[in-house]
């Protein structure tokens, strides 16, 4: 997984997650893999289970300068395999949306995975998001927040902001 983690809104009624992951084919004998779908699961801790956000992939893209001024999001393709091969490792941004849901201050835990062919193991990623009441203020006045896993001397091992940023 990278250091950034961003959440944010497309609407008022969905709650998006923008990953990066990165897959690569780790043995040079391995000429390539295909990875047929990335699922995400994102969970508040101590929340009701039946009650976690149900996330779907909604398309991938880059985030950068947009045309009309600002930073943002760019749509780049449709939800689809990709292949991976050994010297073409892959680093998709990812826009999992799950609707009729928000944000809110606490723990959370994600877990991406991502399916390969007949036969083959998913490859699965695990990590967890600390968000604070004022991460949610900024939420609220940016509509997309970074959260970070590399920041000096945090408090945590997961990934989280600063409530100075």
């Amino acid at each position: 997984m990278p250091s950034i983690i961003r959440i944010g809104a497309e609407s008022p009624e969905s709650f998006d997650v923008y990953l990066q992951p990165s897959f690569s084919v780790p043995r040079s004998f391995d000429s390539t893999a295909r990875i047929s779908a990335v699922q995400f699961a994102f969970s508040l801790e101590g929340a009701v289970e039946t009650r976690a956000p149900n996330f779907y992939w909604h398309d991938s893209g880059i985030f950068g300068q947009l045309d009309e001024g600002g930073f943002g999001w760019t749509y780049a393709s449709d939800p689809a395999p990709f292949i991976v091969g050994h010297q073409e490792p892959q680093r998709p941004t990812i826009r999992f949306i799950a609707l009729d849901e928000r944000i809110s201050p606490g723990h959370w835990t994600g877990t991406i995975t991502a399916a390969r062919g007949p036969g083959q193991e998913a490859l699965v990623e695990r990590f967890c998001v600390v968000v604070s009441e004022a991460n949610i203020l900024d939420y609220n006045a940016f509509g997309i927040i970074d959260f970070r896993n590399d920041i000096p001397n945090a408090p945590t091992d997961c990934y989280w902001r600063p409530d100075d940023w």
